[in-house]
C-alpha cells in the first residue's frame, strides 16, 4: 500500500475510548465500511499492524484482533511477512455498507428501522415493557415469598441429577414435557383438585401466557372475540390482541363472571378466560351456578373455556370450589396452573390439562411456537411433588402468607388510620387498600420512589373505573420489613 493510501485510512479511522465498545471493534467496523464501499479497492495493501497501532495509540494485539475478523468475514487476506490485502469479498459487488453497530458507524447515523407486520404492531404497542426493578419492590402484586424458596432441598435433588451419568436431560426433549413430571402433576392435581387427569393430558410449558398464547391460535380467528374478566390482569388483553382477537370486558361480581353479560355481550366468542377460583384483582370467587352457567354456555356455542386456576392454594378460611374441569369431565375447559407463585418466576414452570379433543392440535402448536421445555428443572420439580415436598411447601407459604397478611393489616391500621379502609379476602397473595386521603395515581407513583410498588386498582379495569383504590401483594414481604414497608407507603400519602 502506498503512503498516500496509508494515511488516507488513518484519516478516516478514529477510536473512541467508550464503555461497551471495545476497541478492536471499532477499527474492524471503520476497515469493513471503506471496503464495502469500494473506498478501498480490491487488491489495497493496507498498512501493518504495527503502524496501525502506533497511529491509533493502541496496542498492536488490538489491531490484529482486528484484522483476524476482517480475514474471518473474508475481506482480507493476511500473510506473516507480506501484510494484509483487500478482497473482493465486498467492493465492486455492489454491498452497502454494514456498521458493525449504529453506535460505531458516527453518533448522527439514526438505526435502521424495520417494518413491523400487523401482529408485530400489536405485539410491540401492548404497553407491558416489563421493569424488574419493580418487582423487586414491597408489595408488588403476584410475587411469591422468594426468601421461603426450598434452597437446601431444591440442591440436593439438583445434585442428584448432576451426580446421573445419563444425558437424556441435556439432549432434546418431549415436546409435551418430561414423562416423570406429568404423571407428578397428574397425581397431584387428583388428590389437591379433585380432577380426573392422566399424564397424557399433561403439558409442561414456560408459563400460563405461553399456554394460552397457544390456545388463541388454536381456537380462534383475527377479529374473533374472547371474553375476559373486568377487572382483570391486562397481560391477558394484551395477548388477545397480539393473536389478533377482539377482547370482550365482561363484568364480575361477588360471584365471579356475569355469565349472562357476556352472553349479551358477545354469544358468539369464541374462548372464555377465566380465574374462578381467585378472581384477581378483588380474590371473589365464581359461584357454582355461574361456573354451570358458563359450562352450559360453552357447550352450546362450541367455545373453549381457559381456567387459570390462579393462587388456589392459598386460602385461609375455606376449601377452594370444584374447578371448572372437574365439572365439565375434562372435556371443554383447557386448566392451567404454575409454580411462579409457589416457587418462583425465575424457574418458569407452567403447566396445562389439555383437552382430549384439543391435545393433537396443541402438542403440533407447542412444537411450532417453542418446542420442548427446559429439561433440567422439569426433572428436578418431579422429585419434587413425587417425594411430597410441594405439599409441604405449599402447607409452609399458606402459613407464612396468613402471618405475612395479619402483620400488614396491622401495620396499615396503625399507621394510616383513618386515610384508608382495607378490603382483604381469606384467599390469595393481595388485599384491596380504599383511600379516602389522596389519589391512587399519585401515591402509587409516590410509592415508587419510596421504593414501594403498589397498583391502582383501575389499572385492572377496562373503560373507566373509578375507584381510588390500590392493590398491595403481601407474599414477599417478611413480618420484620411490613413496619418498615408501610411507613415508606405513609410518606407517600404525604408526597402525593
Amino acid at each position: 500500500m502506498s503512503k498516500g493510501a496509508g494515511g488516507a485510512l488513518l484519516d478516516m479511522l478514529a477510536v473512541r475510548r467508550t464503555p461497551g465498545r471495545p476497541i478492536y471493534r471499532q477499527i474492524f467496523a471503520g476497515i469493513r465500511e471503506r471496503i464495502l464501499r469500494g473506498e478501498l479497492a480490491v487488491g489495497t495493501r493496507l498498512p501493518s499492524t504495527r503502524t496501525l497501532a502506533r497511529e491509533l495509540s493502541v496496542s498492536r494485539h488490538t489491531v490484529m484482533q482486528a484484522f483476524e475478523q476482517l480475514q474471518a468475514e473474508g475481506l482480507i487476506s493476511s500473510q506473516v511477512g507480506d501484510g494484509a490485502y483487500v478482497l473482493d469479498g465486498g467492493a465492486g459487488h455492489g454491498f452497502a455498507a454494514a456498521p458493525d453497530k449504529p453506535s460505531e458507524a458516527g453518533p448522527d447515523i439514526a438505526p435502521r428501522q424495520v417494518a413491523l407486520s400487523s401482529r408485530g404492531a400489536r405485539l410491540a404497542g401492548s404497553g407491558l415493557a416489563r421493569r424488574p426493578e419493580l418487582a423487586q419492590r414491597a408489595f408488588y402484586p403476584g410475587l411469591p415469598a422468594l426468601d421461603l424458596f426450598p434452597r437446601a432441598v431444591w440442591r440436593r435433588l439438583s445434585n442428584r441429577h448432576l451426580a446421573a451419568s445419563g444425558t437424556g436431560l441435556y439432549g432434546y426433549g418431549d415436546v409435551a414435557g418430561l414423562p416423570a413430571l406429568r404423571a407428578a402433576l397428574a397425581d397431584y392435581l387428583q388428590v389437591a383438585r379433585g380432577m380426573t387427569v392422566a399424564a397424557d393430558d399433561v403439558v409442561v410449558l414456560s408459563s400460563t401466557w405461553q399456554a394460552l398464547d397457544i390456545a388463541l391460535r388454536l381456537a380462534g380467528d383475527t377479529g374473533d372475540r374472547a371474553w375476559l374478566e373486568n377487572p382483570g390482569p391486562e397481560q391477558v388483553h394484551a395477548v388477545v390482541r397480539a393473536a389478533g382477537m377482539s377482547p370482550v370486558s365482561v363484568p364480575t361480581d361477588a360471584d365471579g363472571l356475569v355469565v349472562a353479560e357476556g352472553e349479551k355481550r358477545a354469544a358468539d366468542a369464541r374462548l372464555a378466560i377465566v380465574n374462578p377460583s381467585h378472581q384477581f384483582s378483588t380474590g371473589g370467587v365464581m359461584s357454582l351456578a355461574r361456573r354451570e352457567a358458563l359450562l352450559a354456555w360453552a357447550r352450546r356455542s362450541q367455545a373453549l373455556v381457559v381456567e387459570n386456576d390462579y393462587e388456589c392454594e392459598f386460602r385461609y378460611d375455606d376449601r377452594p370450589l370444584t374447578p371448572l374441569h372437574a365439572l365439565d369431565g375434562g372435556q371443554g375447559v383447557l386448566y392451567l396452573g404454575t409454580f411462579s407463585n409457589i416457587l418462583g418466576p425465575g424457574l418458569r414452570l407452567a403447566y396445562a390439562v389439555v383437552p382430549p379433543g384439543l391435545r393433537t392440535a396443541f402438542l403440533a402448536a407447542k412444537q411450532v411456537v417453542s418446542g420442548h421445555t427446559a429439561l433440567f428443572n422439569q426433572a428436578v420439580l418431579a422429585d419434587f411433588i413425587g417425594e411430597g415436598y410441594l405439599v409441604s411447601h405449599i402447607r409452609r407459604l399458606r402459613d407464612a402468607y396468613g402471618e405475612r397478611r395479619r402483620a400488614l393489616m396491622q401495620a396499615l391500621t396503625a399507621q394510616l388510620g383513618s386515610r384508608a379502609t382495607l378490603h382483604a379476602t381469606g384467599r390469595g397473595t393481595s388485599l384491596i387498600l380504599e383511600l379516602y386521603d389522596g389519589q391512587a395515581a399519585a401515591i402509587s407513583r409516590a410509592a415508587a420512589a419510596q421504593g414501594v410498588a403498589v397498583k391502582p386498582l383501575d389499572a385492572y379495569y377496562q373503560a373507566g373505573a373509578d375507584l381510588n383504590a390500590l392493590v398491595l401483594g403481601y407474599a414477599a414481604v417478611t413480618e420484620a420489613e411490613v413496619p418498615r414497608a408501610v411507613a415508606r407507603l405513609k410518606a407517600a400519602f404525604e408526597r402525593s
